[in-house]
């Protein structure tokens, strides 16, 4: 049986990001434990590429570098993350 080798990322379509947060619930002020999971339709290794977490303004407030490949898509570590102590009203 022949192994599939990924391609070298590039610059095309849509990848596809799932991100888990634990707990699903913080108190405002307390850690959060960030996970990230990404798969590229056409194959592309993504290992070293950055997932940049941002909020609703679209600054960034963390990042993490995709280091593990598990068969189907990349990974992050486990990236831990202080909560702000007071976050604005939703719009």
């Amino acid at each position: 049986m022949t192994r599939r080798r990924p391609k070298a990322a590039g610059a095309h379509g849509q990848r596809i990001c799932a991100v888990e947060v634990s707990p699903s619930e913080v108190d405002a002020g307390t850690e959060l434990t960030v996970m990230a999971r990404v798969c590229c339709p056409q194959g592309c290794n993504l290992t070293g590429q950055i997932v940049s977490i941002r909020d609703r303004d679209d600054v960034e407030v963390a990042n993490a570098e995709l280091t593990e490949f598990d068969g189907q898509g990349y990974m992050t570590r486990r990236a831990i993350m202080a909560t702000e102590l007071c976050f604005p009203p939703r719009r």
